[in-house]
């Protein structure tokens, strides 16, 4: 087996661990892997010192750029998906119980519910999402037409 063929499975195993959710630093040292993969390609009898220090320096460059594209189209607050194009921001939602929690669901997941007081809803009642703390919907209760904060 040859040193590029080495470098080409550690980009692909970097590129798949990055799956895993490496918020694409992982991505770009699989790039960077690329990188050196491609050059002992056209220079073969490269040794290791010199396989690292291009490694370095594609990691140092493509690394950076990747975190500012992915900053630039995913900013630090996330996508809600009580703002997303077409969303259900402020619909009336039941309150289910799952696994022993009592929650809402949006768009098949399931999220704890509380009121912001911290006393939790009960199973059957409806409810508005205001927003998301962690992975807790703060909600409030609807009372036929109009909503209550509890």
């Amino acid at each position: 087996m040859q040193a590029w063929h080495l470098w080409a499975v550690a980009a692909l195993l970097l590129a798949l661990a990055e799956l895993a959710g490496g918020q694409f630093i992982l991505l770009g040292l699989g790039l960077a892997a690329a990188v050196v993969a491609v050059v002992l390609i056209f220079l073969p009898g490269m040794g290791f010192a010199g396989q690292l220090l291009i490694f370095g320096v594609a990691a140092a460059v493509i690394v950076p750029l990747i975190v500012m594209v992915f900053r630039r189209y995913f900013p630090e607050q996330g996508v809600s998906v009580m703002n997303e194009p077409g969303g259900k921001a402020g619909e009336p939602r039941p309150v289910v119980e799952r696994d022993g929690r009592i929650g809402v669901e949006i768009y098949g997941d399931f999220y704890p519910a509380e009121f912001p007081s911290g006393i939790e809803p009960e199973k059957g009642m409806e409810v508005v999402v205001l927003r998301f703390r962690g992975i807790k919907a703060l909600v409030r209760a609807v009372d036929g037409g109009s909503s209550r904060q509890i």
